[in-house]
Order: C-alpha cells, then sequence, then structure tokens
C-alpha cells in the first residue's frame, strides 16, 4: 500500500532513540511509513530511491553539498534542532544559533523545529524572509519524560535499584573532560567553529571545572555522611578518562548502560553542573543539586531556576536528609517556559501536525533485497574499516571526535522497540521490521 513517508536520522543511541521510536510510532498510526535510523543507514536507503519523494527529519544541518544531495530525492526537509534552546537564553542563542547552521543552507530547509520561545524568536530573525520556516513544536523527548518514563522503564528502574541502593545521580554535560590546547592539535581533531559558547576559552573553562569536580567526589566518596553516588558521562566524555581520574573510590560507581532516564527515575535526586538532565529531573519531581561553581555561566540562569539545592565543597550532607544543603534563592521553575515549549497535546502531535501540512506524495515501502545489495561495494566496506578506526582513535586519545557521532555500537535493537511500544494498546496497530542492522521500518 502506498503511503508519505517519513525518514527519520538519529546521531546518539543513548539519547535520541526512545523519543525516535515514539514518534514513528505515532506518526504510523497517522498513515505515514517512518524508517528510522543512523545517518548512514538513512542515507544508503534513499540512495536506492527512483522518484523524489517523502519527508526527511534531521536533529541538525549538515554541509551544504549533503543538504543539495538529499533534496534531490526527497520532497521535503525538516530540521528539528534539540540542540539549540533547552538550557540557553535567547541573548546566548542569537550569537550561537550561526554556528548550528551551515552556510547557505537555509533555503533547502521546509520546516525548523524548535523547542521553545527563545529559539524560535532567534530563528526567524536568523531566517529573515524565510521565518515562516520556524515552526514552535517542542521536545519530543518531553513527552518521554512527562507521560511515559516511569512504564517503559519499569524493569530497568527496578533492576538498578536493586543493584545500587538508593544514590544521588550525577549527570555530566562538561563534554571536555581532555585538555583541550592538548586535543585540538590532533591530526584528526573536530574544527572550531568559534562562539562564545564553543571557543577555546569555554573548552579550557569545561576542562578546568570537570577536574575541579574530580577533586570534589574523591572528598564526597570519603566523607560517610554523603550517599552513594552513580555517575553518568556525557555520551562525548570517555570512560577511560573518567576512570582513569577517580581511581578506585569506595561509594562512587560510572555508568553509561542505556538510556539516561531509568537512572534519574530510579535516583533519589540529581547532581548537575549544566546538564539537560536537571530539566527532566523536573519534569520527574526529584531533588535537584546544582554544582554552583562548576556551572557553565551560560547555562547558569535556565537550570539554577530549577535547582532545588546549590552545592559547592562546603556542603554539608547528611544521607538524603538535604535540610543542611543550601536551599536555591533563584529556584523559579516558570523561568523554564522561556526555552522549553511543553504542550498540552504533547510535542510529537505537533511535529506530525507540521509533517501533515507538507502533503508529500503517497509511495510503495522499500525493499530490503535492493538496500542490502547496494552494501556490497568496496565503499561500504572502507566505511566499516574507518568507523573501527574512529572507535580505536577515540578510546586511544588520538581524536576529539567521539565515536558515537559516526556509530552505534550493537545497532538499534528491537528490545527498546517493544519497551516503548507496550506504553499503549494503539501501539499494538504499529508493525516495525528490521531492514539493517541501524535501520527500522514502521506502519501501520
Amino acid at each position: 500500500m502506498d503511503k508519505p513517508t517519513i525518514y527519520i536520522c538519529l546521531e546518539i543511541k543513548n539519547r535520541e532513540y526512545e523519543s525516535q521510536i515514539l514518534l514513528a510510532a505515532d506518526a504510523a498510526l497517522r498513515g505515514y511509513r517512518v524508517y528510522l535510523g543512523t545517518h548512514a543507514a538513512v542515507y544508503a536507503l534513499i540512495k536506492t530511491k527512483k522518484s523524489k519523494n517523502g519527508i526527511f527529519l534531521d536533529k541538525s544541518t549538515q554541509p551544504l553539498d549533503r543538504m543539495i544531495w538529499v533534496r534531490e530525492r526527497c520532497e521535503a526537509l525538516c530540521v528539528l534542532d534539540v540542540e539549540l534552546g533547552p538550557t540557553i537564553l535567547e541573548s546566548d542563542l542569537r550569537g550561537n544559533f550561526i554556528s548550528r547552521i551551515y552556510k547557505d543552507t537555509e533555503k533547502l530547509i521546509d520546516k525548523f523545529m524548535v523547542v521553545g520561545p527563545a529559539v524560535e524568536q532567534v530563528a526567524k530573525e536568523h531566517f529573515m524572509q524565510d521565518r515562516s520556516k520556524i515552526i514552535k513544536t517542542g521536545w519530543p523527548r518531553i513527552d518521554l519524560w512527562v507521560k511515559h518514563g516511569e512504564l517503559i522503564h519499569k524493569d530497568t528502574i527496578a533492576s538498578i535499584r536493586d543493584k545500587y541502593g538508593d544514590f544521588l545521580l550525577f549527570t555530566s554535560s562538561f563534554g571536555i573532560i581532555r585538555d583541550p590546547n592538548l586535543t585540538g592539535t590532533l591530526k584528526n581533531a573536530d574544527t572550531i567553529n568559534a562562539t562564545s559558547l564553543n571557543s577555546i576559552g569555554t573548552f579550557d573553562l569545561q576542562f578546568s571545572n570537570f577536574k575541579k569536580t574530580i577533586e570534589l567526589i574523591k572528598e564526597w566518596d570519603a566523607n560517610l555522611n554523603v550517599p552513594a553516588i552513580v555517575i553518568r558521562p556525557h555520551p562525548a566524555e570517555p570512560l577511560s578518562i573518567w576512570r582513569r581520574e577517580l581511581g578506585k573510590l569506595q561509594k562512587t560507581f560510572i555508568v553509561s548502560d542505556g538510556e539516561v532516564t531509568p537512572w534519574i527515575l530510579a535516583s533519589l535526586g540529581i547532581i548537575h553542573q549544566g546538564s539537560t538532565s536537571a530539566i527532566q529531573a523536573y519534569y520527574a519531581k526529584k531533588p535537584v543539586l546544582m554544582l554552583t561553581e562548576l556551572t557553565n555561566p551560560a547555562f547558569k540562569p535556565v537550570v539554577s531556576s530549577i535547582s532545588t539545592y546549590l552545592l559547592d565543597s562546603s556542603s554539608q550532607f547528611s544521607g538524603y536528609n538535604f535540610s543542611r544543603i543550601e536551599k536555591n534563592p533563584e529556584f523559579d521553575p516558570t523561568f523554564l517556559n522561556q526555552t522549553i515549549f511543553n504542550p498540552k497535546d504533547g510535542s510529537i502531535k505537533r511535529i506530525i501536525d507540521v509533517f501533515d501540512e507538507l502533503k508529500v506524495r503517497p509511495i510503495s515501502h522499500h525493499r530490503r533485497a535492493p538496500l542490502l545489495m547496494s552494501q556490497l561495494s568496496r565503499k561500504s566496506l572502507r566505511r566499516v574499516v574507518g568507523l573501527l578506526r574512529d572507535e580505536i582513535y577515540w578510546n586511544l586519545g588520538k581524536t576529539n571526535i567521539n565515536s558515537q557521532l559516526h556509530f552505534v555500537p550493537g545497532g538499534l535493537d528491537k528490545k527498546r522497540i517493544k519497551m516503548v511500544l507496550k506504553i499503549d494498546s494503539e501501539f499494538s496497530k504499529v508493525n516495525y521490521r528490521r531492514m539493517t542492522i541501524n535501520l527500522w521500518e514502521f506502519d501501520a
């Protein structure tokens, strides 16, 4: 049966997979056929297309030649840039917005969806005469957090609590935990498109704060009044460096398993220094503790507004009794409304409404055989070798480009799809079919 088709690209599995499954399933119920996969997998699929049709959804713009290539194969190109806005004020967004937009790509975008009012205003200023392309939809991950997190992750939450008991979760968002003055000179270093949030000065600050946090965590580990702490490094932070810097501790654990959601829900509160997980913890009604002196000043206004307590090196814990820790005088969750749009009917519904407005032509489903045959080439083999090389370079510290940006270890698994689809009886109508290790088809 012919259906309008959506191609959804996923970048980092542990951050995006579950919310994109929810989007794909809801779109399938609305009458779409959806293909969800990594960039490489989706590119490989649309390369086999013989006609120009479908909606391509990305989480950011790509280099101009790549976006032209996509537009030659798809009727519409949409961007939902969730890294613009959740913790950044309008004033900072205005100076940093350009770092998310490749030059001359604006004209190729049909709809640029944003997560809240601040980035909506900045994006409209940037797009100028094309400002009608800017649509405020909110963030699918909030739909997941507010409505479904406990149900999806029920078994995982129980397993975490069985293993770790009562703990505080430290959700790191330094990103830079290697000396940027050294990694910037690496042969495989990522180039810096300098802005106030993306500069060697900012990177130096993040690295310095990371080193100070290491010493603070060691102090907490030795203090009997401080609860156990589970550390969740940011996807851009190598676990090997965390382990090397912390050494052997008694009640501090470093984990990176799966999505962060069940860890937040299993904890009795989170510690952060600017992470968007503070927003998630707020929606989950968890105590939020901010490392006030070690938080990037650009993120502080938003994340501070939802942080109940402030932490520094002199803070006095008494188990999970936070009465001795300083309450945050700037706690004001209404401030979050400046950067996050949380519609009553959900962000996902609004995103699919945007797809409906594009009115793309229905097409038949993709067949697996041509896709698999297209992968049997010398170029594909070179890519596999390149991905393995990137993984080795990352683990050896020879690149500052996180290998997860290019490769999804273990592929996109079926288990998480089943976990998400069990939350609503309507999803029993959704069929899903594996196309390749990193690509799924959703239909209803």
